[in-house]
């Protein structure tokens, strides 16, 4: 499954392209209920990597709504650490 700032096929148009704080919003919640309507399971485990550890933080953080959090049984993320001119950055 490939959110919609992703490209699957040859093209990828411009318009495609989302900003993460839009993908947190809107296309995390959409994936999870995606995934669990497919599975039939009432929860899931989410594993995240760069830009999934990104946008699952800034959903967790800035939503009130448990519908993300509840069904998330287990969270794995990862994000490498880089520090440039003082400033810490994650990859």
């Amino acid at each position: 499954m490939a959110l919609r700032s992703c490209c699957d096929g040859a093209e990828c148009h411009i318009d495609m392209f989302n900003s993460w704080d839009e993908m947190a919003k809107y296309d995390l919640p959409v994936s999870i209920d995606f995934v669990l309507n497919q599975t039939g399971y009432k929860q899931l485990h989410y594993v995240g990597h760069s830009q999934g550890t990104l946008i699952a933080f800034v959903h967790l953080s800035t939503t009130q709504s448990s519908k993300v959090s509840a069904p998330i049984s287990v969270y794995v993320t990862y994000i490498q650490l880089a520090e440039y001119d003082g400033i810490w950055c994650g990859n």
